[in-house]
């Protein structure tokens, strides 16, 4: 086992979460990073056999973090995390999917991409001071 390096995304903080391997040469890992407190954004980085990479998503700047990946294929790849985020990588681009946990109070802590046409996630949200499934 080695330590290998990744690059960083904030200069405060950043934290991977978890890692989908589709291939020995096309691995990613998510989780999240911030440049102070009040900003927590999500972290995508892909290992292509050689080195992680980050993979910016413009679009997702402030969306929290991301806290699980699962790979169906190495075209159907899902994150989700915390606000309700899930987002969708379709061998191209990373994009935000609707949810309907979305929100402040909404937490996913896992994902699971069985196809194209099944996924999963758990997590938990809060409603009126309690925690529900």
């Amino acid at each position: 086992m080695s330590i290998v390096p990744s690059p960083d995304g904030g200069t405060r903080f950043n934290y991977l979460t978890d890692l989908a391997a589709p291939a020995p040469d096309d691995i990613w890992a998510v989780g999240y990073y911030g440049d102070d407190a009040s900003l927590i954004n999500p972290l995508i980085e892909h290992w292509n056999g050689t080195q992680w990479s980050l993979v910016l998503t413009p679009d997702l700047a402030g969306a929290g973090w991301l806290i699980s990946i699962s790979a169906a294929s190495a075209t159907d790849i899902w994150a989700a995390g915390w606000r309700g985020l899930i987002v969708h990588w379709d061998g191209t681009r990373w994009s935000r999917v609707p949810s309907p946990g979305t929100g402040l109070r909404a937490y996913l802590f896992g994902v699971a991409a069985i196809s194209a046409s099944d996924v999963w996630v758990s997590g938990e949200y809060f409603q009126n001071g309690l925690h529900k499934p």
